[in-house]
């Protein structure tokens, strides 16, 4: 399964990170321009103390990206314990850690009858030979689709696929499918300040050159 592909894409979010570093740099920037647009302007709309918003996402497997589901959840670690009595001490128990679990990814989207990647995908893990598990990221969007952060999943498998439900009196509604994706571990990728000074540029310039036409 080495040359296994999904066709996906995701959903939409923002934000941005910030602080008294972020206020000083646009200061010491103001009136500077890159592709056309102020850096300060851009700096102070990058570094705003924000929580970032859930509806601006996209999903990344095999390098290719999909903006297209309707929820992915169950984004969870918990840690692990045992718990024994230390002799002598009758107040409280003693928790030792054990390890860290994650919980499976869910993801729901629109059910596209010319696409079966989903299913394809839970096919193979049964089909005779071995199969690769795929390293994938849920990607964190700010308002103008630029990157604010990744979560990076490692080892994922599908676990579970949902077909649509079917109705003959739901008029008008919407097929989903539904696929529960296992995986090692995951950990999170921060955009570094860097990176948010070049999609910034980058993105400013898509929408001149996005103007000329």
């Amino acid at each position: 399964m080495g040359s296994f592909g999904l066709n996906i894409s995701g959903g939409v979010a923002g934000a941005a990170v910030g602080g008294a570093v972020g206020g000083q740099l646009t200061n010491a920037v103001g009136g500077m321009s890159l592709f056309g647009m102020d850096i300060g302007t851009m700096l102070n709309s990058m570094t705003r103390d924000d929580p970032e918003i859930t509806y601006n996402y996209s999903l990344e497997i095999n390098g290719l990206r999909s903006v297209h589901f309707k929820e992915v959840g169950g984004l969870k670690m918990t840690t692990e314990y045992d718990t024994h009595r230390e002799g002598g001490n009758n107040l409280h128990e003693v928790r030792l850690i054990k390890g860290a679990k994650f919980e499976p990814l869910k993801i729901k989207r629109g059910f596209y009858g010319a696409h079966d990647d989903f299913y394809s995908w839970m096919r193979s893990v049964h089909e005779a030979g071995s199969f690769d598990r795929l390293d994938f990221s849920l990607v964190m969007l700010k308002d103008d689709w630029t990157e604010s952060c990744r979560f990076n999943f490692f080892g994922g498998w599908p676990s579970s696929w949902s077909g649509p439900s079917f109705d003959a009196e739901a008029s008008g509604q919407i097929a989903f499918e539904e696929i529960e994706i296992c995986y090692d571990y995951f950990d999170i990728e921060k955009m570094s300040l860097v990176g948010k000074v070049v999609q910034g540029g980058l993105s400013a310039a898509v929408n001149m050159a996005g103007s000329l036409f």
